[in-house]
């Protein structure tokens, strides 16, 4: 009996330590557990410390270049001169070359455009009677503008027949922008678009809206037809579409100093003209001996076959321009866009993205 006892001792304290055992496994299961939680929260903290870091540094270094930016600007503006790209504000990003080589794990890059080298669309649309012959000019500039880039990106007949196609999307335009009423056809095609989007009766507030509007004539185009219309306007193999000719904040006047090269073709009424005006141009405005002063194109106008324009439709000097900013903090990089319009005393910024 003794025996037995001993035996059933021996066995019960074997059962005991097995019990420890897994106890104790199951413990250091859980602190290897704890242990990796643990490391991956640690990593995860530095992780989003230093993305919090960068994220501080890019944006007082897009801070920094938006003040320094306003500075040459509102500088600009007190010089009263005109406007051109070799000017201080046209050579900004060698000015943000300087800052950088100053700074230690950082670098500021980026550029000033001209808002007013742009086609403004808000100027195709009016409140008052005494504005109308003014949105006509534009309008019949805007419709050039597209025919242009229409035959740029293949469209199948010559000028002509492009500037035809191109006032039927300008009258579709007047109709989205509440300028025209919308006829019962367009209404038709808008009713039977997915989603149904019907115009809005106001000027575009986004280039976007371009995507958005029937163009008569080429509605029923099929899926080739329908790309073609969308690299027209977006553009497309390595060539600019309408949107990035236009903008959405200024109103007028255009710079002829900045003008973009298709905007300046569609001031020529004669399709034959526009090759050897637009070299004229820009031939002038390329040479550092020539001041860009008042009136200094009107011989050039007047060799070409440009028609008469409204006074404030053409200047030398800008009030609007459009900020370019890459900040860089390691390896990561955030941007700043910001559009707005200059005072003698303040730069106010209408427009502000950060990416």
């Amino acid at each position: 009996m003794r025996k037995k006892s001993k035996r059933a001792e021996t066995r019960a304290a074997e059962g005991e330590r097995g019990a420890v055992l897994i106890l104790v496994l199951f413990v250091l299961a859980g602190l290897a557990v704890l242990t990796v939680e643990f490391s991956r929260d640690t990593l995860l903290d530095r992780a989003l410390s230093t993305t919090s870091r960068s994220i501080l540094a890019s944006k007082l270094l897009l801070e920094s270049g938006g003040q320094l930016a306003a500075t040459v600007l509102v500088r600009n503006n007190q010089a009263a001169l005109p406007d051109h790209p070799r000017k201080e504000w046209g050579r900004f990003a060698w000015l943000l070359q300087k800052l950088s080589a100053e700074l230690r794990g950082s670098e500021l890059s980026g550029s000033i455009e001209d808002e007013n080298s742009f086609f403004p669309v808000n100027a195709l649309f009016y409140e008052r009677p005494s504005e109308k012959a003014r949105a006509e000019q534009y309008a019949a500039l805007f419709t050039r503008l597209l025919a242009t880039v229409m035959v740029l990106h293949g469209f199948e007949g010559d000028m002509e027949a492009a500037r035809q196609r191109a006032g039927d999307f300008m009258a579709s335009l007047r109709q989205w922008g509440g300028a025209a009423p919308l006829d019962e056809e367009s209404r038709r095609w808008y009713l039977a678009q997915k989603p149904v989007c019907l115009p809005p009766g106001r000027p575009p507030r986004s280039l976007d809206e371009f995507l958005l509007m029937r163009w008569p004539g080429l509605d029923q185009a099929d899926a080739a037809g329908r790309a073609w219309i969308r690299q027209v306007l977006l553009g497309g193999a390595g060539l600019p579409g309408l949107l990035e000719h236009l903008t959405l904040w200024s109103r007028g006047p255009m710079n002829i100093n900045t003008l973009r090269p298709a905007v300046l073709a569609a001031l020529v009424e004669d399709p034959n003209q526009i090759k050897a005006f637009v070299s004229a141009i820009t031939r002038y405005r390329d040479d550092s001996g020539n001041r860009l002063d008042e009136d200094w194109y009107d011989g050039i106008f007047s060799a070409h076959s440009v028609p008469m324009l409204p006074p404030d439709m053409l200047d030398t000097r800008s009030r609007w321009f459009r900020l370019h900013l890459t900040a860089g903090q390691g390896a990561r990089k955030n941007r700043l866009t910001a559009v707005g319009w200059v005072t003698n005393t303040y730069m106010n910024w209408q427009y502000r993205v950060v990416e």
